[in-house]
């Protein structure tokens, strides 16, 4: 509330394993009812395996056969659990779904593991020379704690990405460059007046 136009801010990001930060008992946790159907697959997918590698490489093959991405699921559950429906009969589901069963699978190997969620960055904007993030670019993943630092683990398809842009409306360019446009008067408002850049955007705007 009674926020700038624009806010100036520095982000950083950590590219790779993230050191730090202990694995809880809670990252270990599985619901009763399904601990043991659970405890099954991962003993099939041999989770327990020594290393990094082997597991990732299990879980990421496991979702990648046979499951799909999807935004709407017209049937109910037939099992009464939508994690366990998922995993057996629709295998269809959104980010969600694959992020979730992905944690459950690995805590059944005794592998720590967290659900993450955030922003895919993957659209760039020809307009402003930068990377756009929208709405429909939220997504969930996992975080497996493995040789002793946390690992970053998508397993959705990665058509996903894809799927998504086909929802965007038609009318979608015209209302980025009015958003644009907004962002950039936005800017000029904020910045101080003797940055001498006033009149040129005054002039594109005029243009415009």
């Amino acid at each position: 509330e009674r926020a700038p136009g624009v806010v100036s801010y520095t982000a950083s990001s950590v590219i790779g394993p993230q050191r730090g930060g202990d694995p809880r008992a809670t990252d270990l946790q599985l619901p009763p009812l399904e601990s043991a159907a659970l405890a099954g697959i991962a003993e099939k997918l041999g989770l327990r395996s020594p290393g990094k590698d082997a597991a990732v490489s299990a879980l990421k093959a496991f979702f990648a056969e046979g499951y799909r991405y999807s935004t709407f699921r017209s049937e109910r559950v037939a099992t009464g659990n939508a994690i366990s429906d998922f995993l057996v009969n629709s295998r269809s589901g959104h980010c969600e779904y694959f992020a979730t069963a992905t944690v459950l699978l690995a805590r059944a190997a005794g592998i720590p593991a967290r659900y993450a969620t955030g922003f895919s960055v993957q659209e760039f904007s020809e307009i402003e020379r930068r990377y756009i993030v929208r709405e429909r670019h939220a997504h969930a993943w996992t975080r497996l704690y493995l040789d002793g630092a946390w690992h970053d683990v998508d397993t959705t398809p990665p058509q996903w990405f894809a799927a998504e842009a086909q929802r965007a409306p038609l009318w979608e360019p015209f209302t980025d460059l009015g958003s644009w446009i907004a962002f950039r008067v936005a800017e000029w408002r904020a910045r101080p007046a003797d940055e001498g850049s006033a009149l040129a955007w005054t002039a594109l705007l005029v243009l415009l």
